[in-house]
């Protein structure tokens, strides 16, 4: 009898551990570690990103990185994703950078004076 993925609700063959969303049945006895890093996964690799987004309304996980969340159903994205930051690191945005540029354009200047 197959069975839904606790993550993205796609049904799983029988004995099937793995979701192609990332999830993956912890074994008996495991114990979740709250490491704070992205929960997706394809067999031994790992996101190496910090999992800042969670469908959960009740402050549970799993815990995606910003990459992975919306794209848990497309392995190849989610696995090239990962490779990529695994190899280069992962990508962090300057908010300086875009902060200056709202600063320093006028359009949105004159909406908050007016």
């Amino acid at each position: 009898m197959a069975i839904k993925c606790p993550d993205c609700g796609k049904l799983l063959k029988p004995l099937q551990t793995t979701c192609l969303c990332g999830y993956q049945k912890k074994k008996q006895g495991q114990e979740y570690v709250d490491d704070r890093k992205c929960e997706w996964r394809a067999g031994e690799l790992r996101c190496p990103a910090t999992g800042t987004n969670s469908a959960s309304i009740t402050g549970g996980g799993p815990w995606y990185c910003r990459w992975h969340f919306n794209s848990r159903d497309n392995f190849e994205y989610s696995k090239r994703v990962t490779l990529d930051m695994i190899k280069n690191g992962v990508p962090k945005k300057d908010w300086r950078e875009e902060l200056m540029q709202n600063h320093m354009n006028p359009q949105l200047k004159d909406r908050r004076n007016s």
